[in-house]
């Protein structure tokens, strides 16, 4: 119930029934009343230590056991990832070739999921019957392990997620791509949504990074900026924003203060870890809407929600943003 009044409150405080009509009716009825929508998504960021549970303990825990599918690595000039097929979260991802400010090149464990220590990329669909990061999904190919070639570009890793409805109505077919560029420390999340139903329906998807509190200690610097762990905002005003664990502890409404628009078209969100970022990217001129928050012991999330748009049946529609993994 808690998370419901938080999630109705999310979207009615930020005045997006207002600001975007019909798909914000559409995401408040989906949260009122489907309970496998919104209010379990975002009930549920972390996960659960076995398959039956899906909602996080009200008790603090010091350890945080993830769900787990199976792994597929991907290795590129300047990364390498393990994605898990449990939610498509990008679970491991290293840095290569980080130069940092003494100018040498170093390697760097940007995203790990260890029990006590975890920096987790997660994204999802919010509908009813759309995967989510907590759906496992089946990989597209035998294929468990993507190393770029000499001769190649790109490496695509495709999931999918089928949900044949016992009521046709329902109906959907998801295709969750990963492309990973040579020289690139971008990644492009996409998901091609088909709906296969008899009726109209219109998803949002959701990006996000999970973090614990646990802030590296390798900057020597007395710059608030440089020695900032926790979310970080580029708003479509051009300022950055960095958020302090200690506020979301509070419950403080860090978007409100600091003048963060309820919905924009521009802007960026993810995680700073002192040197390093993990950052969302949407599509310019996409809009948008950003959250930060803690939802337990020593868990907390930063991301955006996207509207996807209408989908008639028969048709297939498409979304996708950015991480960039990095040094900044």
């Amino acid at each position: 119930m808690a998370s419901w009044i938080w999630l109705s409150g999310l979207f009615l405080k930020h005045s997006v029934l207002k600001r975007i009509g019909f798909w914000g009716v559409i995401i408040f009825l989906t949260a009122a009343i489907v309970p496998y929508s919104l209010a379990f998504i975002f009930k549920s960021f972390t996960i659960e230590s076995d398959n039956s549970a899906v909602e996080i303990s009200k008790a603090p825990s010091l350890n945080n056991k993830f769900a787990t599918g199976d792994r597929i690595n991907v290795i590129t000039d300047k990364i390498e990832a393990e994605i898990d097929t449990m939610g498509g979260d990008i679970r491991q991802l290293k840095l290569f070739e980080i130069s940092t400010q003494g100018n040498s090149t170093q390697t760097y464990q940007l995203l790990l999921d260890n029990p006590n220590r975890f920096h987790i990329a997660q994204s999802g669909l919010i509908g009813d019957k759309l995967p989510t990061h907590l759906t496992k999904y089946s990989i597209a190919s035998d294929k468990k392990v993507y190393r770029l070639a000499p001769d190649e570009d790109i490496l695509e890793v495709k999931l999918i997620s089928v949900n044949p409805s016992p009521n046709i109505t329902e109906n959907t077919h998801v295709t969750k791509i990963f492309r990973f560029q040579r020289g690139s420390y971008h990644i492009d999340i996409e998901y091609v949504i088909g709906n296969e139903g008899i009726i109209e329906i219109s998803p949002f998807a959701y990006f996000q990074l999970l973090h614990d509190s646990f802030a590296p200690n390798f900057a020597n610097s007395t710059d608030s900026y440089a020695s900032h762990t926790g979310p970080i905002i580029f708003t479509e005003d051009g300022r950055t924003i960095a958020i302090k664990y200690s506020d979301l502890d509070q419950e403080k409404d860090i978007l409100k203060i600091n003048r963060v628009p309820n919905i924009g078209f521009k802007g960026s969100i993810g995680m700073k870890e002192q040197n390093f970022l993990a950052i969302w990217v949407p599509e310019e001129n996409h809009p948008r809407e950003f959250f930060a928050k803690k939802y337990t012991h020593d868990q907390y999330t930063a991301g955006v929600i996207l509207p996807v748009g209408n989908i008639a049946p028969g048709q297939y529609k498409k979304i996708k943003a950015k991480l960039f993994v990095g040094f900044k």
